[in-house]
This record gives C-alpha cells, sequence and structure tokens, in this order.
C-alpha cells in the first residue's frame, strides 16, 4: 500500500474579525487515507493571500501565487504559477493561470490551454475548481471570512463547470466553520476556545482530505521526498481511477461508466460512506447506466435508456440499489423525486479486501464491492 509521512510540528493560528495589519503564517498538510496528496504553505496579510502549494496527484507539482480578497472573501485577484520541479531542486515553468474580477464580472484565464482560454463568470468567485489547489483548497483562511455569530452564514460562489452555485461559509459553533457547496461537500473548520484553527475535516467533503495544521515545512525537502517517491515507488496517480464495465443479458447490452475510488487504507462502510445514506455508488459524478433494450434487475423493469446508480448501505447489514431517472448529474444532486427503485441486493463480507471500488457484470448479476463487503443483484 502507497504511504507517505510528514513528520508534523504542531501549531494554533488565529482567525477573527479581519485586520488590515494582521500577519497570519502557517503551513497544512493534507491526507486522503494514508497518502499525503498535497501540502500549503501561507501568508495571510490583511486581504493579500500568498500561498505555495506542492501538490501530487497526478504527479508531483509546485504552484505559487498571490490572491487579493474583498472584505467577504472573495477572489478579485489570483495569478497562479505552476512548475515542475527536479529532483536536484530545480523547476520549470509549465502554464500561469490568471483570475481577475472587473465590472460586476469574474475572467478566469487557464494557460494550461494552448492558446490559454479566458473565461467570464457573471458576479464574484470565492473558490473555483478552474485553479486547483490554489484557487480552491484555501478552506482554512476562509475562516477569517466567516461570520462571527453562531448560525449566521455568508453565500458566496463556487465555479465548478464555468458557472456558479452557492458556497456557503457557516459559523456552526464557537469551535467550528463549515464552508463548501452542493457540488463540494462540506469541509470543516476546527477551531480551540480562542478561535484558533487546529485542523480541517473534509471527511463529508467529495474529496475526503483531512488537513493537519503544522508551524512550518522544509517545502524543497517535501519536495524532494515526493519526487524519490515518483522514481522509486511510482507516481500517486489521479485520487480516483475511471471505470467502464460492460455486459450482455439475452439481447440486451449493458455499460455501466463510474469513478473507483482507493481505499488508501480509510473505513469505508460507517465511515466515509455512513450508515443508512443515499451515496453515489463511486466518486464525482454518480455512476452511470446504459442500457439499449428492456433489462430487469431484481424486480425492477427497465426500458432502454440511460440511468444513474446510487445506494444505501444500512448499519444492519443490508444494502439498497436506487435506480435514478437522472442518468448525468453530480454526486452530491441525489434527487429522490427521479427514484425508479429501490433494490435490495444479497450481501457477502469479503475475507480479502478490496482496494479499488468495482462494479462487476459476471453471471448474469450486477456486483458492487470494496473494503470486505460485496453486494450483487440479479438482471434478467
Amino acid at each position: 500500500m502507497r504511504r507517505s509521512i510528514l513528520l508534523l510540528l504542531p501549531i494554533l493560528f488565529f482567525f477573527c474579525s479581519p485586520k488590515t495589519d494582521q500577519v497570519i503564517t502557517g503551513a497544512i498538510a493534507y491526507t486522503l487515507g494514508n497518502d499525503t496528496t498535497m501540502v500549503q504553505q501561507f501568508e495571510l496579510k490583511g486581504n493579500e493571500l500568498s500561498q505555495t502549494w506542492i501538490h501530487r496527484t497526478p504527479e508531483v507539482q509546485i504552484i505559487t501565487g498571490k490572491a487579493i480578497l474583498s472584505n467577504d472573501g472573495n477572489i478579485l485577484s489570483l495569478k497562479a504559477s505552476y512548475f515542475k520541479p527536479d529532483i536536484n531542486g530545480g523547476k520549470t515553468l509549465q502554464f500561469i493561470n490568471q483570475l481577475e474580477y472587473k465590472n460586476d464580472t469574474t475572467y478566469v484565464t487557464l494557460g494550461y490551454n494552448d492558446p490559454p482560454v479566458t473565461r467570464a463568470i457573471p458576479g464574484y468567485i470565492m473558490t473555483t475548481n478552474m485553479m486547483k489547489p490554489i484557487g480552491m483548497f484555501w478552506h482554512a483562511q476562509m475562516a477569517y471570512f466567516a461570520p462571527l455569530t453562531i448560525g449566521d452564514n455568508k453565500v458566496n460562489n463556487h465555479v465548478v463547470f464555468a458557472s456558479p452555485i452557492d458556497f456557503r461559509l457557516t459559523r456552526t459553533s464557537k469551535n467550528e466553520v463549515t464552508v463548501g457547496s452542493d457540488a463540494m461537500g462540506a469541509y470543516r473548520i476546527l477551531m480551540d476556545d480562542s478561535g484558533k484553527v487546529t485542523g480541517v475535516d473534509g471527511t463529508a467533503s467529495s474529496f475526503n482530505i483531512n488537513g493537519t495544521v503544522v508551524e512550518s515545512i522544509d517545502m524543497d525537502a517535501v519536495t524532494k521526498r515526493f519526487l524519490k517517491y515518483e522514481i522509486t515507488i511510482g507516481k500517486l496517480g489521479s485520487l480516483t481511477g475511471k471505470g467502464e464495465v460492460t455486459g450482455q443479458i439475452g439481447e440486451t447490452n449493458i455499460s455501466i461508466t463510474y469513478s473507483r475510488p482507493f481505499q488508501r487504507g480509510r473505513k469505508i462502510f460507517g465511515g466515509i460512506v455512513p450508515w443508512d445514506k443515499v451515496w453515489r455508488t463511486g466518486a464525482n459524478a454518480a455512476s452511470k447506466m446504459t442500457v439499449d433494450a428492456p433489462l430487469t434487475i431484481g424486480e425492477a423493469e427497465l426500458e432502454a435508456g440511460e440511468y444513474s446508480l446510487w445506494s444505501i448501505p444500512h448499519q444492519n447489514g443490508d444494502f439498497e440499489l436506487i435506480i435514478n431517472s437522472q442518468a448525468n448529474v453530480w454526486g452530491t444532486n441525489h434527487d429522490a423525486a427521479f427514484d425508479l427503485y429501490s433494490i435490495p441486493m444479497q450481501v457477502q463480507q469479503l475475507n480479502s479486501p478490496i482496494e479499488q471500488f468495482t462494479i462487476s457484470l459476471d453471471n448474469g448479476e450486477l456486483s458492487l464491492a470494496w473494503e470486505n463487503w460485496r453486494g450483487s443483484v440479479e438482471m434478467r
């Protein structure tokens, strides 16, 4: 199993009402299960946020940049430079992404396109998937801009697929601020009684990452360590693989496209996949099934078409497969109004754990397998 460990020096850094002369510095190491996936070093000086990131997926990359923020935490300008480092301490500029707000429009220029492409987004942006990680994962610093009164929230914009959706900063308690959107899920920013941030809990988010706050990190040493890992063991690669499985029942052709997350030492069912709640059955977008002729799954009779697959793992050991008529939908946007069937699955406990989530179409069955669990249902 791939494993990366950083030696971290604990620190607490302070967030309160914004002060233009206040300087906050620190670093955060983000982990997904056993793997350290990215490291952030930052300085927040008033409304200026300077960041350096070491990002490991799909390969080691260094990102540097400075953002100018509004008093509400929206990004007014951001220039991010992306570098490919080498084992000798050098780095090569790959591209530059930029963001600028003017005249009630945010312009995002993506340098990884050739030639660069500029997209115009109405209004402000607080976070965007188009500029990962530097324009997206600055969650801990967002707490600086959160309301001080428990229960209050601010609504800003999260740009996912070139269009804005609501992004909320909510003061849930004296010791916690949550940030997130319907697409991202929620991150919990944890604080002690004096308002000092102690960690980031992203277990309930789409990325499932957790952040450990540290005093400082030798970024050069960490970069070299990650590069040595790539050379000796291999690249960390994408956090979630893409999967497609096909099969045939009689004259019906079946195709399922889905995302395949890894366990990475995490507790899956009853952990990152909660009991008794609808699960996207994979990662990222909901799993999608296409059939070109009528098909029966369990007692569910389907016509030819496209469907999304969801499921509910129950703490009592039962497992439901849900078939939904919305075929192309993000995994956090399940709408029960479009559910067509809820199908009980046969559950089997496995002696050998399954590291990567797998959907199979074998022997006339549709099966889901991950961790020490396998659920199946007959097709005909």
